[in-house]
C-alpha cells in the first residue's frame, strides 16, 4: 500500500469518527431552516424515541403555533416510519403573540420568532434488532412571514442507531429541555371556571391556591380555536382570592379551550407559565341579592324609560286622558292602568321572545332589533304621524271604542291596551340607565329568567301610568281641565313629529333619499285620509258617509304604504370575487374587459390587511363597480400550480401580490401594501 493510499484511508477513517451519530437533513427556505433532530443519540427497542422540528428563522420573521389566530397557518407534518413506530401528537410550546395594528379591526395571531422546537414522542417496538440502524422521516409544512408571507416545505430524515442500554443526551438535549419548560401544563393548584357575563363577553375565574398570596399582575389567555375577538382588550381584575380575566367572545364556545400565559410564572418566579384549560362557560349563578339587584335595575330602567323623548309623548297622552276623565267614576279609571299595563307586557313578552328564538337559532340580536327593517320603520313613522295629526284635531281617535261595553262609557279600553303596545314599541329604540345592563344580561339566561327580567322592565315603564290611574288623588296637582289641555296636545303632537323626522333619517341612512322621499309621500297620502276620515267620519255623519269616509281613508293609507314599501332600495350587492382561471383571464381580456387579479391566501397577514383596509372598503367596492372592472381572487391558500405558476410569470414567489390587466396596455402591478386612494386611482386609468 502506497503512502498516500494510507494516508486516504486514515483520513477517511477520521471523517467516520467526527460525523454524528445521527445524520440530519436540513430544509432550508428562503427564511428558515427546518431540521429534524433527537433528543436522544440512539433507539432502545420498546424506548420512547422523542424527535423535534428545530425551526431557526430569520430576524423578523415568524412562523405559527397550533392556532394561528386572525390569520396564518400552523405547522403540519406527515410522518414516514419504519414498521411498527408510531408518532403522537406534536407538542406546541406557549407562543407570541403579534399583533397587526394598521388594520381596522386590528389582526391578532400566534407564533414564534428565532428558534423553537416543536416536540413529538414516537413510540418504538420491542422487535428492533439490536446493530441495525431506523429510518425517521417527515414532511413538513410551514408558513414563514413578516410584511409577507412565504411558504415552505421539506423532506427531512434522521438516521439513528439501535442500542441496547439506556441512550445518552444528543447535542440537541438542552434545547429539548428549554422547549420541553415552555409546554403548557394541565394539572395545577388553581382553580378555574369560565362563566358568560353577557351575550358577547365570558368572565374566566381563577382562585389562587391558599399557601400563594401573591395576586397576579399580568396574565393572557391564547385560546385554541376560533371563536374569540382576538383583537379586543382582556380585561383582569384582581380579586381577594385570584382575578378575574374578561374575554370577548363573537359566540359563546361550547368548551372554552387554549393557554393562560402568566409571565410571573404561576407559582411564583421560575415556575411553569403557561396553563391548558378547557372548560365549558356557563351562565352566573347571582345569589339571591343579586338578582334582586337586576330585578331592581330592570324596574328603574322602566320608569326612566318614559323619560325618554320616544316614550314621553305617548305617556303624556295616556295622563292628560285621565286628567280628562278625573271627574268620572274612580272604579271606571283604576281598569284603565292595569290594561295600559298588560298592553305593556304582552308587547314586551313577544319582543323577548322573539329575541330568545333567535338567540337559540344562533342569531346575536339586541333591544331594538326590529329597527333594522325598512318596512317596520315605515310603518311605525306613519302611526306616529297618526298620532300627531290626532293631537293637532285633524280627527279624533277612540270614539267607536264607547260602544265596545259599560265598563268604562267615556274612553276604551281596548285603546288603552293598544296605548300600552305603542308605548313599547316606540320604546325599543330607546335605552336608559340602569336598564342596558340588565337585559344584557336576561339575554344570556334561560327563557324563564329572561322574561322574569323583562316583566319586571315592563311594570317599570307602566309604573307612573298605573299609579295615577289608582291614586287619582294624585291628580290634584295637574291644573284643572281647560284650554291648556289642547295646547298641550298640540305641544304634544310635535314632539311625535319630530319621533317621526328621525325615524325618516333612520331610513335614509338604511335604504338611502330615495325611499326617504317616498316616506314623505306616504305621509302626505295618510294625512289626506286622516283629513278625509276628520271631516266626514264623525258619528253624526250618515253611515254611507262614514262608511264611504273610512273606506277612502283607508285606502289612502294602504296606498301610502305600499308606495314607500315599494321605493325600499333592497341590500346592496356585495361585490362578487370569481376565482381566478388562465382561461378565463384570457377571454375577459380578449373582450377587452379590465381585470383586477387578488393574489391572496387565508394566512397572509398583510393579505387580510389589504383587504379590511383598502379593498373592502365601500370607496373601493364602488369604484371597482363603477369602472367596471372584473375582480378576480387567486387563492393560494393551498397550493395550486396555475396560481404558482402565475406568479412565477412575474417572477413572484410570494404574497400578497396585486395586478390590475388594462386593455391594450401592460399590466400595472400594485404596491404590497394597499390604500383605498391608491386603488381607486389605479381603477380610474384602467380603461385609459
Amino acid at each position: 500500500m502506497t503512502l498516500r493510499a494510507l494516508g486516504l484511508l486514515v483520513g477517511l477513517a477520521l471523517l467516520l469518527f467526527i460525523l454524528p451519530v445521527s445524520a440530519q437533513e436540513v430544509a432550508r427556505s428562503t427564511h428558515a431552516e427546518v431540521q429534524l433532530v433527537a433528543e436522544e443519540d440512539s433507539v432502545q427497542p420498546g424506548r420512547p424515541l422523542v424527535v423535534g422540528l428545530h425551526f431557526r428563522l430569520d430576524p423578523g420573521w415568524h412562523t405559527y403555533w397550533q392556532y394561528a389566530g386572525d390569520v396564518g397557518l400552523p405547522t403540519t407534518v406527515n410522518w414516514h416510519l419504519p414498521p411498527g413506530f408510531a408518532a403522537g401528537s406534536v407538542q406546541w410550546p406557549y407562543p407570541q403573540k403579534f399583533v397587526r395594528s394598521d388594520a381596522s379591526p386590528a389582526l391578532v395571531s400566534y407564533g414564534y420568532e428565532g428558534e423553537v422546537l416543536l416536540p413529538v414522542t414516537i413510540h418504538t417496538p420491542r422487535t428492533l434488532k439490536l446493530g441495525s440502524s431506523v429510518s425517521v422521516q417527515a414532511v413538513v409544512q410551514w408558513l414563514e412571514c413578516a410584511a409577507v408571507c412565504l411558504p415552505g416545505d421539506g423532506r427531512l430524515s434522521l438516521q439513528l442507531p439501535v442500542r441496547q442500554g439506556i441512550p445518552q443526551p444528543s447535542r440537541w438535549a438542552g434545547t429539548f429541555a428549554l422547549s420541553r419548560s415552555r409546554l403548557p401544563i394541565t394539572a395545577s393548584d388553581w382553580r378555574f371556571e369560565a362563566v358568560v357575563a353577557s351575550g358577547d363577553q365570558i368572565q374566566l375565574k381563577a382562585v389562587r391556591p391558599a399557601w400563594l398570596p401573591k395576586a397576579q399582575a399580568q396574565v393572557n389567555f391564547y385560546p385554541a380555536g376560533a371563536g374569540l375577538i382576538l383583537a379586543a382588550p382582556q380585561t383582569l381584575t384582581a380579586q381577594p382570592d385570584g382575578f378575574n380575566l374578561r374575554l370577548s367572545v363573537r359566540k359563546t364556545p361550547a368548551v372554552l379551550q387554549g393557554v393562560l400565559f402568566n409571565p410571573e410564572g404561576w407559582r411564583g418566579p421560575g415556575s411553569e407559565k403557561a396553563l391548558a384549560i378547557a372548560l365549558r362557560p356557563g351562565p352566573p349563578a347571582p345569589a339571591w341579592p343579586g338578582w334582586l339587584a337586576i330585578l331592581a335595575s330592570a324596574f328603574v330602567g322602566g320608569v326612566l324609560l318614559n323619560l325618554m323623548p320616544c316614550v314621553l309623548p305617548v305617556l303624556s297622552l295616556k295622563v292628560l286622558a285621565l286628567v280628562e276623565q278625573a271627574d268620572g267614576k274612580a272604579r271606571y279609571q283604576r281598569w284603565h292602568g292595569p290594561v295600559f299595563t298588560a298592553g305593556v307586557l304582552v308587547s314586551l313578552w313577544l319582543v323577548a321572545g322573539v329575541l330568545l328564538l333567535l338567540r337559540a337559532g344562533g342569531e346575536q340580536l339586541g333591544w331594538g332589533f326590529q329597527l333594522q327593517s325598512p318596512q317596520f320603520v315605515i310603518a311605525i313613522a306613519v302611526v306616529l304621524f297618526g298620532f300627531a295629526l290626532n293631537l293637532f284635531g285633524l280627527f279624533e281617535i277612540g270614539t267607536g271604542f264607547t260602544r265596545l261595553g259599560a265598563l268604562v262609557p267615556e274612553s276604551g279600553l281596548v285603546g288603552t291596551f293598544l296605548s300600552g303596545v305603542l308605548a313599547t314599541t316606540v320604546a325599543t329604540p330607546c335605552s336608559a340607565p340602569f336598564m342596558s345592563s340588565a337585559l344584557g344580561f336576561a339575554l344570556t339566561q334561560p327563557a324563564p329568567l329572561a322574561l322574569l327580567v323583562f316583566t319586571s322592565l315592563g311594570v317599570g315603564l307602566a309604573a307612573p301610568y298605573l299609579v295615577l290611574s289608582w291614586a287619582p288623588a294624585l291628580l290634584r296637582f295637574v291644573p284643572k281641565p281647560g284650554d291648556w289641555m289642547i295646547r298641550l296636545r298640540q305641544l304634544l303632537g310635535f314632539g311625535l313629529l319630530g319621533s317621526v323626522l328621525w325615524l325618516a333619517w333612520v331610513l335614509g341612512q338604511q335604504s338611502g333619499v330615495q325611499a326617504e322621499s317616498a316616506l314623505l309621500v306616504a305621509l302626505l297620502l295618510c294625512g289626506l285620509g286622516g283629513w278625509l276620515w276628520g271631516s266626514w267620519g264623525a258619528l253624526w255623519r250618515p253611515a254611507w258617509m262614514r262608511a264611504l269616509s273610512a273606506t277612502a281613508a283607508l285606502s289612502l293609507v294602504v296606498l301610502g304604504l305600499s308606495f314607500a314599501w315599494g321605493h325600499v332600495a333592497p341590500p346592496r350587492p356585495a361585490l362578487v370575487w370569481e376565482a381566478y382561471s388562465p382561461t378565463r383571464l384570457a377571454a375577459l381580456q380578449r373582450a377587452g374587459q379590465a381585470v383586477f387579479v387578488d393574489f391572496s391566501a387565508a394566512w397572509c397577514l398583510s393579505c387580510q390587511v389589504n383587504e379590511r383596509v383598502a379593498l373592502a372598503s365601500p370607496a373601493v367596492q364602488a369604484a371597482f363597480q363603477r369602472q367596471r372592472v372584473v375582480v378576480m381572487k387567486a387563492d393560494w391558500t393551498n397550493r395550486d400550480p396555475l396560481i404558482t405558476a402565475a406568479l412565477a410569470s412575474f417572477q413572484r414567489n410570494s404574497v400578497p401580490f396585486y395586478v390590475l390587466y388594462r386593455p391594450r396596455r401592460d399590466p400595472q402591478i400594485l404596491p404590497e401594501l394597499l390604500t383605498p386612494s391608491l386603488v381607486q386611482e389605479a381603477l380610474e386609468r384602467a380603461y385609459l
